[in-house]
């Protein structure tokens, strides 16, 4: 009531005061939202799987979740559910990755952008190599460079880069023989 008019404060029909959550209470939140990042992940064939110790740090810490998307005509008219605040840039673009980079200061990125359709590589070799290789140097040097507070980057790798192999299951150790101009985009990306 001290910080609005009292014009404002008439309108209403009842103020509501929530007390703060509970510990136990946050920490069933975080869960809830892993399992959904978790569910969304396993339609990608990738399995998330954190321990109590996680929970209890997440649930502790706090977060807040950046999307970064690329701009496409007429998508965003779309109502979303997601309560995650998303900006829009082209990862391909360095000036405007740097600058967001410099704006968030984000302490964790997960890079998740790219091009994946492997026979579709094919045709469209440069694409591909400037979607996944250079924007994944744009946003690995402007968080090297401009972001104090980047504790970690995560990227998204793939097992496209090893290649047709022998010797299963297949290391992170083995040698790269990407046999696509995808893979080939992606082990320069996991090389640089």
């Amino acid at each position: 009531k001290h910080y609005f008019r009292p014009e404002f404060i008439n309108r209403l029909d009842e103020i509501i005061v929530f007390d703060i959550l509970a510990k136990n209470v946050i920490k069933d939140i975080v869960r809830m939202q892993v399992d959904i990042v978790a569910k969304r992940l396993a339609t990608k064939e990738v399995i998330l799987t954190l321990s109590d110790e996680v929970y209890e740090y997440l649930a502790e810490k706090g977060y807040s979740v950046i999307a970064l998307e690329r701009f496409v005509s007429n998508r965003y008219n779309i109502p979303t559910k997601r309560k995650i605040q998303t900006v829009f840039a082209d990862l391909t673009d360095h000036v405007a990755i740097a600058h967001l980079v410099r704006q968030l200061k984000p302490e964790y990125i997960i890079h998740l952008g790219g091009l994946t359709p492997v026979a579709v590589s094919y045709d469209h070799f440069s694409e591909y190599l400037e979607t996944n290789f250079n924007a994944t140097v744009n946003l690995a040097e402007a968080s090297m460079r401009l972001d104090s507070n980047l504790r970690q980057f995560i990227f998204a790798g793939t097992s496209e880069c090893y290649g047709n192999q022998t010797d299963f299951p297949i290391s992170e150790s083995a040698a790269y023989f990407p046999n696509s101009p995808y893979a080939v985009s992606k082990v320069a990306s996991v090389t640089y």
